[in-house]
């Protein structure tokens, strides 16, 4: 009877085996997902489709896992200009109502010189005429002397002896060129209440001395 008892307990537990053998489903074979080294990238959208990072620049760069970057392209005249409306308010002065305010700027006032008229120009007037009085004064204690042709020396009174020439001082004065001719020097005459002084050879007024 033992031995009956191991013979059923092995068959059913082959049976058992078998019986989940056959309901367990087969497991699937899991799909290869590819990574992004395994994709083929190009350019800058397919860098960024494969989830790689992007950096702030401009332009904006995509650097792949392998350390390839893809610069964006950008298109001319891709970047409209940004026109902002103007809002209610007062900027720096100027108070804005709506997009048809205008601010008018004026012209900067420039002032005309005044016209200036020339002078007119003085007439030439003459000169006044100068009037120089030539005082002729007469001294009757002053003999004229009439001009000479030639100076005549005294030899009777050299001295001919073994000392010293000497010369007996005689003055020739030729007074009959200027009629205010004087000798000698440093005479004074009073005339009439004037009086006149002899220099440089000339009556001299005493109002010309200095």
């Amino acid at each position: 009877m033992h031995k009956s008892s191991i013979v059923f307990f092995l068959s059913f537990t082959v049976l058992l085996f078998i019986g989940q053998s056959c309901t367990t489903p087969k497991p699937e074979t899991p799909t290869a997902v590819d990574s992004p080294s395994t994709i083929s990238i190009s350019s800058f959208e397919e860098c960024i489709a494969a989830g790689n990072p992007v950096m702030e620049s401009y332009p904006r760069q995509c650097r792949t896992d392998k350390g390839i970057l893809f610069t964006e392209i950008l298109e001319e005249n891709l970047v409209e200009p940004i026109i902002l409306a103007p809002t209610d308010g007062s900027v720096d002065g100027v108070t804005h109502t709506g997009p048809e305010d205008t601010v008018i700027i004026e012209e900067p006032t420039v002032s005309t010189p005044p016209i200036v008229q020339p002078l007119p120009e003085p007439e030439p007037q003459d000169s006044p005429e100068a009037i120089v009085e030539t005082v002729v004064h007469e001294n009757p204690d002053y003999d004229v002397v009439e001009p000479q042709d030639s100076m005549e020396v005294d030899i009777d009174n050299v001295n001919w002896g073994d000392g010293d020439t000497t010369y007996d001082e005689t003055s020739y004065e030729d007074t009959s060129a200027d009629p205010n001719a004087c000798s000698p020097e440093g005479a004074v005459d009073v005339t009439a209440g004037n009086t006149y002084y002899c220099l440089d050879g000339i009556w001299t007024h005493e109002d010309y001395v200095y």
